[in-house]
């Protein structure tokens, strides 16, 4: 999942940070960049799989609500920040359980680093935060590919084969009236 800038020339350009989504609409970003922080910026959640294909789905989720977490002595640092998306996520969660006293041990072992922490309990599978510019320029080819309508071309012998089929679009059998 790629945390983007709305307004990026793509997606490549627009990738800001990386997130776990953790609910159908609930994205989780360990250790936030300060430009999330940015009130001015407009952004969206790009949630795909990392093995595209022409037909995979990819979702552009704009987020209502931003949350951050921090310890007080060290908030200029956040450990997390959610993004509450404005629809749920084609997607299903994608972090593990985790015992939360499990959690914040482990987060003071490894001061703070929330990646290492979901890591060392097998929360999440390793990479997940590593997002190739490569995939970001795949999904964006084809989000914008499949924005794109889909055409066909029927072609007929003669008038009376073209309509016979178009009683999908007119009623044939009981026409309408016109006043």
């Amino acid at each position: 999942m790629s945390i983007q800038d709305r307004l990026a020339p793509d997606r490549v350009a627009g990738h800001l940070a990386t997130g776990i989504l953790v609910d159908g609409d609930v994205v989780l970003i360990p250790a936030p960049p300060e430009a999330l922080f940015d009130r001015e910026r407009q952004f969206q959640v790009l949630i795909f799989p990392t093995e595209l294909t022409e037909h995979s789905k990819i979702d552009a989720l704009d987020c209502w609500k931003f949350g951050s977490f921090a310890l007080e002595d060290r908030e200029r640092r956040p450990v997390a920040m959610t993004g509450r998306l404005t629809h749920h996520s084609t997607y299903a969660a994608q972090i593990g359980e985790v015992d939360s006293r499990r959690l914040a041990s482990t987060l003071e072992d490894r001061d703070g680093d929330l990646w290492a922490a979901l890591w060392e309990l097998d929360a999440v599978p390793r990479g997940i935060n590593e997002i190739s510019p490569e995939l970001l320029a795949q999904a964006d080819r084809i989000e914008r590919e499949q924005h794109l309508p889909k055409r066909t071309h029927h072609t007929f012998d003669d008038y009376g084969d073209m309509t016979g089929g178009w009683c999908i679009f007119f009623c044939f059998c009981l026409p309408h009236k016109h006043d």
